[in-house]
């Protein structure tokens, strides 16, 4: 059997490092281990010798679902194992302007004094991640960059990154992807960086259309980001004969799950040239639509009928109790003193009618207890 039509090998230990806000070199961005440093050779001979590693879970579990997996796209991209680290895919720090429901302290300082607040313990040690792995980069042998939050658009060593980068010839044939939430354009280095590079990809993550995209991403103002896209949508041009790719990125979640196609039909309609993708939460769990009640799921399916991936990922089994749902749901809603009203009224009305009959809060209380021990134990 060839690699290609392995089950479990996957070219990304070979060819590729992600690595975190803390400076931990993973094989990808779902790599998901209890060691936060993996051994690389070992998971290179479980791989080749046909045996599933414990961190590559997410996408046996995807392929499973029939869903296509990162592991599957990267064969596709990469073949078989190449000797030497020609990827690199890194969050530079924790700096972020925003404090996304989907998202934690690892990438956005903000979200600490929240953890606290909510959990009574933060995820990170420090408000401020950050880390110096950049300074090991061979950038002659780089051919594919991407760059991830915090916000990269804000962080000061991305920035020296581009400034350094642009002092190579390499990067006339580099690919780079950058991810930010919209909020900042481009500018010095950094759009010197974006305009030479070979190929580009901006992954913007958007998670709402207007007032939801608010309310999702906390402290996001839409008529700024709705203004950047204009910026985005010009860069095209301005790279000239230069492929460049904008997607409008949203993580799905219990928040907007039903409200995709709104967003879809805005950039449609707005920014013809952009593309689209989404992917479900991982993160923080009980947000996932994994967790709603059958009886609810099945009054998405007519949201959902563009989305046949989406639904194969709301019919798996939840890894949280809707109870536990709720419960932080209402935390998030005293601490910021919002309301879905709005902005998703087919969510507010089933949370209500819910929690008037079903909710069972002695439970939930419960299982927000045993989340706040994996966290205080850092056993995640």
């Amino acid at each position: 059997m060839s690699l290609q039509n392995s089950n479990t090998y996957c070219p990304l230990p070979w060819a590729h490092r992600y690595v975190t806000t803390h400076g931990n070199a993973l094989p990808c961005c779902a790599f998901k281990s209890k060691n936060k440093s993996p051994d690389f050779q070992a998971i290179k001979h479980s791989m080749l010798n046909g045996k599933e590693v414990d961190g590559c879970r997410s996408c046996y579990s995807n392929e499973k679902a029939g869903v296509h997996s990162l592991r599957q796209s990267s064969i596709e991209k990469y073949g078989t194992p190449e000797e030497v680290v020609s990827s690199l895919e890194i969050s530079f720090d924790n700096i972020c302007n925003f404090k996304c429901r989907s998202c934690n302290s690892l990438y956005s300082h903000l979200i600490r004094e929240d953890e606290i607040k909510i959990l009574g313990v933060p995820l990170t040690e420090k408000k401020y991640l950050s880390h110096n792995y950049h300074d090991k980069i061979d950038y002659e042998n780089l051919k594919k960059f991407a760059a991830h939050g915090g916000e990269p658009l804000l962080s000061p060593k991305f920035k020296a990154f581009c400034n350094r980068m642009l002092l190579h010839d390499s990067i006339t044939e580099l690919c780079a992807t950058i991810t930010t939430n919209g909020s900042i354009v481009p500018q010095d280095d950094i759009y010197d960086f974006i305009i030479s590079v070979k190929d580009l990809k901006v992954n913007i993550s958007i998670d709402g259309y207007g007032k939801l995209n608010e309310y999702i991403r906390r402290s996001s103002d839409w008529a700024l980001i709705a203004k950047n896209l204009d910026f985005f949508n010009k860069l095209i041009s301005a790279r000239g004969n230069k492929k460049t790719h904008i997607n409008i990125h949203t993580t799905v979640s219990c928040y907007n799950v039903n409200k995709l196609q709104e967003l879809d039909n805005f950039i449609e309609n707005m920014f013809p040239k952009f593309t689209t993708s989404k992917a479900c939460v991982q993160s923080p769990e009980m947000f996932s639509i994994r967790n709603f009640p059958k009886e609810y799921k099945n009054q998405l399916m007519p949201f959902l009928e563009k989305y046949p991936d989406i639904i194969k990922i709301l019919y798996q089994e939840p890894t949280k109790s809707f109870d536990y749902v709720v419960y932080m749901h209402n935390k998030y809603k005293e601490l910021d003193q919002t309301s879905l009203e709005g902005k998703n009224d087919l969510l507010l009305d089933y949370l209500s009618n819910y929690s008037k009959i079903n909710y069972n809060e002695e439970e939930a209380i419960q299982d927000h207890e045993s989340v706040v021990t994996i966290v205080r134990n850092k056993d995640w």
